[in-house]
């Protein structure tokens, strides 16, 4: 009795902890357009270079807690608030925004998005299996419609396009992990839905 308490409780304080960072990540908006508004509008990025902080060294224990139990990824959820993996695809398609749609003035400290998006990268390589790399086609990119009406500095469209292709194999790794839990990546991007900025 022990033994299976012993385990257990692990177990259930990493599967509140993965709720815990999906709910907040999913504060930051509810599409990775949003998200990327809502920094750019927010104290120059301070506020929200402090929460991707925050995020960063919740999703290390995370990704470390899968390490040491597999099991984990059998913890699903129906709400999208808390469903990790397709909060960290929102996430991360925000990231890309900020990297490869914005100007140079307007994005994100370097180091810090590298930060993140190698954490990210670990927690992906915990959590993939021979199963879940099944042959999927490549997210459409994400719309800058959002942006632009709220005047924000973007690129011009080719630039946009050839950055995302840089990253299409993350990209692809990104959509395969939001299948594996469930959904598809239509919640990701939430389209026709970006309404949260006005509805502050």
């Amino acid at each position: 009795m022990t033994l299976v308490i012993t385990y257990a409780l692990p177990l259930v304080q990493g599967a509140v902890i993965r709720r815990k960072l999906a709910f907040t990540i999913s504060f930051l908006g509810k599409t990775p357009q949003a998200v990327v508004a809502r920094s750019f509008h927010q104290g120059g990025h301070q506020i929200f270079e402090g929460t991707l902080q925050t995020v960063t060294n919740d999703l290390m224990q995370c990704s470390e807690q899968r390490l040491a139990y597999p099991i984990l990824d059998l913890f699903y959820c129906r709400q999208s608030q808390y469903s990790l993996g397709l909060q960290i695809a929102k996430l991360d398609e925000a990231l890309s925004l900020l990297t490869f749609a914005l100007q140079q003035a307007a994005r994100l400290q370097p180091y810090l998005r590298a930060n993140v998006q190698e954490v990210i990268n670990q927690y992906l390589y915990r959590t993939e299996s021979k199963a879940s790399k099944r042959e999927v086609e490549v997210p459409p990119l994400s719309s800058t419609k959002f942006l632009a009406e709220r005047q924000l500095p973007l690129l011009a469209a080719e630039e946009i396009d050839a950055g995302f292709e840089s990253v299409r194999p993350r990209r692809l790794r990104l959509r395969n992990m939001v299948r594996g839990e469930g959904w598809r990546w239509l919640e990701v991007e939430r389209v026709g839905q970006d309404t949260d900025l006005e509805e502050e």
